[in-house]
């Protein structure tokens, strides 16, 4: 009877259990709150908005919109607008840099699923981050705000199935800005930071996760698009992977398989066949993991880590070895030779300021982890 009643307990738990404890619609939240949200630039903090389908929004949206797929712009014309966008608001993160040839350090900060607002998180995290390294007049905060979907009780499955859809598309999305930040500022010091779901984005602005995918498979829709630019390199394409010469990414948390940034290995006679164009294909990066197998939402609970979507990289344990390995793999190959460093932090090891979610679990919220005993060795790891 006792486990009946904890089954009862828990089921609501994991399907209301977000990044974030309150469900608005994303593009709801943007327009109760102002006509012109773009970009709301402040001394060193620059926010981007983006939809569902990858696309940010621009300053003459109505408020009443539900979003840009509301707009009636032809394709082409459409995508000009985009890249009008993106040239904007690269010109002013570069500004807020301190102009052309900084070795400034630009922070980007991309949150999670079921986020009504990730401001209170971000504003967390600069405080936390300013604190470690004691100044903050070098740095400008990039945030990224995506629709990572939300809903009440019953839309919880099929508003995670949406933000799983949604978040690779805004990562190749963020690239057409990364790629003109990186060519005026070829030293600029890259650290990007994700909760959650926020590592998927990061996976599709640093490379190719299609292996992790389902939508990628038939490349149809918004992924013909997406299939079409996730695995270019070629210099002259607006939407290759970024080659920054500073990078680091931090991921807390993550809800995506370990695929997503490294090749898997293959058997005989397996259906699928790797290619030198999986994963991450920056030249040159480390990659942070900060892991945690009792996290209520990664663990999933009393369920499989895999269930409606692998969250299992989140767990660590064997699943940042199989990471390592995929990573040196990808070093030792011959066609496209990678230099990925990587480390996993086992926030499950912290003793202080751990909120708990029914006694078994730890919080999986971000402003959790970032009060955690663990966390100033996530940062050095990230920073130094």
């Amino acid at each position: 009877m006792i486990y009946r009643k904890l089954l009862l307990i828990t089921l609501p738990l994991i399907f209301l259990s977000g990044c974030c404890s309150k469900n608005v619609y994303f593009n709801k939240q943007i327009y109760a709150a102002n006509n012109n949200l773009v970009v709301q630039a402040e001394h060193g903090v620059i926010r981007t908005y983006q939809d569902r389908h990858g696309y940010f929004y621009p300053d003459d949206v109505s408020r009443s919109s539900s979003g840009l797929e509301d707009i009636s712009y032809n394709h082409d014309d459409w995508e000009k607008t985009q890249t009008k966008i993106e040239a904007n608001l690269a010109k002013r993160i570069n500004q807020n840099l301190g102009g052309p040839k900084s070795q400034n350090t630009l922070v980007i900060l991309i949150h999670g699923f079921n986020v009504i607002s990730a401001e209170p998180a971000y504003s967390h995290a600069r405080d936390v981050i300013n604190a470690f390294n004691k100044s903050k007049d070098d740095i400008t905060y990039w945030q990224v705000n995506w629709d990572g979907m939300s809903g009440g009780f019953f839309a919880q499955g099929n508003a995670w199935k949406g933000a799983q859809a949604n978040g690779p598309l805004v990562g190749l999305r963020l690239r057409g800005i990364l790629n003109q930040i990186i060519k005026v500022n070829p030293d600029v010091k890259i650290r990007i930071l994700t909760h959650s779901s926020g590592a998927f984005v990061a996976a599709s602005l640093l490379g190719n996760n299609t292996n992790a995918l389902r939508l990628a498979k038939d490349c149809t829709h918004d992924y013909k698009f997406f299939c079409l630019n996730i695995h270019e390199t070629s210099e002259d394409k607006l939407y290759r992977v970024p080659q920054p010469n500073n990078l680091r990414l931090g991921v807390i948390a993550p809800a995506t398989p370990f695929n997503s940034f490294a090749m898997l290995r293959t058997c005989p006679n397996a259906t699928y066949q790797r290619s030198s164009t999986d994963g991450l294909l920056v030249k040159q990066m480390k990659l942070i993991v900060g892991a945690n197998p009792k996290d209520f939402a990664i663990s999933k609970a009393i369920f499989s880590s895999a269930l409606h979507g692998s969250t299992s990289l989140g767990m660590g344990g064997k699943n940042c070895e199989k990471l390592k390995i995929g990573l040196l793999d990808m070093k030792k190959d011959i066609t496209y030779s990678r230099n990925i460093e990587a480390e996993c932090i086992n926030f499950a090891s912290s003793s202080t300021y751990n909120e708990s979610v029914l006694a078994f679990w730890d919080s999986h919220d971000l402003s959790v982890y970032l009060q955690r005993d663990m966390m100033p060795k996530f940062l050095n790891l990230l920073f130094n």
